[in-house]
């Protein structure tokens, strides 16, 4: 058993989909692999992926997908003027 891996939930977190919220995307993906970080870094023309903007690893979203310190968060939104928005938040 890989104990780095276990994640502790109260009941409470457990009472509520936090992934069906109103206000959360829905098209999320986590990036964990090294090489594509670096192509978001050059795509974001950024010399590292601190300078992304930031979520905290006690957030409920970031708890929920399990994240590390260093992964990546991609949303996707939806808007009516400019369709699709593509933002990114490395965990910290």
């Amino acid at each position: 058993i890989d104990i780095e891996k276990i994640q502790i939930f109260t009941y409470s977190n457990l009472l509520f989909n936090i992934t069906k919220h109103s206000r959360i995307p829905s098209h999320i993906r986590v990036i964990t692999d090294s090489e594509e970080k670096q192509n978001l870094c050059k795509l974001k023309n950024i010399d590292n992926i601190h300078k992304l903007p930031k979520i905290l690893l006690t957030d409920p979203l970031a708890n929920f997908y399990g994240l590390s310190v260093g992964d990546i968060f991609e949303f996707k939104k939806y808007s009516k003027n400019s369709g699709i928005y593509i933002y990114y938040r490395v965990c910290v």
